[in-house]
C-alpha cells in the first residue's frame, strides 16, 4: 500500500441529474478519506454539489466545449504529483479526449468509465448527431487502447467491447442501492400505478410512453413521469393534445422522487439506450415489475427471469400498451429468489466502492 494519499480526479463534463453523476457521488462518498484525496471536475454546475462529502473538492469550469476544458484541466493537473495521481474520465467522447490529453501528452495514469452502451453510437437523431457519434466511435477504436483501464457497467456491454474495442477492460456494476430489500410480496392492487424516472430528454423517449398510454382504454391507470430536462414543455403539450392529463403527470426529480417509486406497482423504461439503469435496480429492489424497451446495456443483466420483468420485443407504442394491460390482468409480482438477491449484491454501494478501491490502489 502506498504511503501517501492517492489523488483521484473525476471528470464528468455534464454533471446534471442522472445515473453517471449519481454513480460518481455514491462511489466517492464511500471511499476511505485516509487513502484518497478526491477532486471532482465538471463543466458548468454540478447538480450533486451539495451532496458530496465536505472533504471532496468540486471544480466547475466555465467552458462551453469539452475540448477547450482540457486546457484548464492541464493547468489543474500541474498542482498534482503525477506519480500519485489517477485521472478518471467518464462518458465516451470525453474518454477519447482524455486518452489524447491526459495519457498521450501528459502521461498521467488514466481510467475510463464507459457509462453508455455501444447502442448509443448506433442511434441518431439528426445529421449532426450522426456525424458526432461516428467520430466518437472512430476515436474510441483508436485511443481506448492507451488507457490503463476501461471500466464498463454491464456484462452485456463488456461482451460487445471485447468484440469491437481493443482495450484493457473490467466489469464493475454501478452503485445502485444501499440495501437489498427484495422479498416475497402479495401486493394486491386494482389499479395500474405506473412510474418512469429519467431526464426529460429525447433519448429517454417519454413521448413513446405517452403514445402507449394513449392506446390504453382501461381507466384504472395512473402514471407519473419523474424528471427534469429540456423536453418538459413538449411532453406536457403532448399530454394535453392526447387528453391524458388524468392519466399522466410530470413531476420534478428531487429527493422526494422515492415516494412515487414506493407508490407504484409497475416501472416502465422507454429509453433508446441505457448503460446501467440505476432506477430500474431501485424499482426491482422495491418489488416493482419492469417493462422495458431493449436499451442495449444493463437491462440485459437485470431481467434475469420472468418474475422481474420483460424486455419488449415488438418495439411499438401499441405493443407496449398491450404489455401494460397484460400486467394489470395477470397481476404480476416479483417473487424472492436466491439468484436475484445474489445478483443484486453486485449493485450494493459498499461492494462497488470496495471494487473501485482495489483498482485505485493497485493500478
Amino acid at each position: 500500500m502506498k504511503s501517501k494519499k492517492v489523488n483521484l480526479i473525476f471528470f464528468l463534463p455534464n454533471f446534471s441529474q442522472g445515473g453517471a453523476g449519481k454513480s460518481i457521488l455514491k462511489i466517492t462518498n464511500n471511499l476511505n478519506n485516509d487513502l484518497f484525496k478526491i477532486t471532482i471536475i465538471s463543466i458548468g454546475n454540478c447538480f450533486y454539489k451539495k451532496e458530496f462529502n465536505k472533504n471532496i473538492s468540486i471544480i466547475e469550469l466555465n467552458k462551453k466545449k469539452t475540448f477547450y476544458a482540457f486546457f484548464d484541466i492541464i493547468k489543474i493537473l500541474s498542482n498534482f504529483d503525477k506519480s500519485n495521481t489517477l485521472f478518471i474520465s467518464n462518458i465516451n467522447y470525453t474518454n477519447s479526449l482524455s486518452c489524447i490529453f491526459i495519457k498521450l501528452i501528459l502521461n498521467y495514469k488514466l481510467i475510463l468509465i464507459e457509462r453508455t452502451p455501444l447502442k448509443e453510437l448506433e442511434t441518431f437523431y439528426d445529421f449532426k448527431d450522426f456525424f458526432k457519434k461516428k467520430i466518437t466511435y472512430f476515436l474510441m477504436k483508436i485511443f481506448y487502447r492507451y488507457a490503463d483501464l476501461v471500466i464498463v457497467n454491464s456484462k452485456y456491454t463488456k461482451n460487445l467491447f471485447d468484440k469491437k474495442i481493443k482495450c484493457k477492460i473490467k466489469l464493475i456494476y454501478s452503485p445502485s442501492i444501499d440495501k437489498i430489500k427484495i422479498n416475497d410480496t402479495n401486493q394486491k392492487y386494482n389499479k395500474i400505478k405506473l412510474i418512469s424516472i429519467g431526464r426529460l430528454s429525447k433519448e429517454k423517449r417519454f413521448n413513446f410512453l405517452i403514445d402507449a398510454i394513449s392506446n390504453i382504454k382501461n381507466n384504472n391507470l395512473q402514471s407519473y413521469i419523474v424528471g427534469n430536462g429540456p423536453q418538459k414543455n413538449d411532453l406536457k403539450q403532448l399530454i394535453k393534445e392526447k387528453k391524458l392529463y388524468k392519466k399522466v403527470m410530470i413531476k420534478p426529480y428531487n429527493k422526494k422522487y422515492y415516494r412515487y417509486l414506493k407508490w407504484s406497482n409497475l416501472y416502465v423504461s422507454t429509453s433508446d439506450f441505457e448503460g446501467f439503469p440505476n432506477t430500474i435496480v431501485e424499482a426491482i429492489n422495491n418489488n416493482k415489475f419492469i417493462l422495458s424497451r431493449d436499451s442495449g446495456g444493463g437491462i440485459h443483466d437485470l431481467i434475469i427471469n420472468k418474475s422481474i420483468g420483460k424486455i419488449i420485443q415488438k418495439d411499438t407504442p401499441k405493443n407496449l400498451a398491450k404489455e401494460i394491460e397484460s400486467f394489470f390482468y395477470k397481476k404480476k409480482k416479483i417473487k424472492s429468489k436466491k439468484k436475484i438477491i445474489k445478483k443484486f449484491s453486485n449493485f450494493l454501494t459498499k461492494n462497488v466502492s470496495k471494487e473501485y478501491t482495489k483498482i485505485f490502489l493497485n493500478i
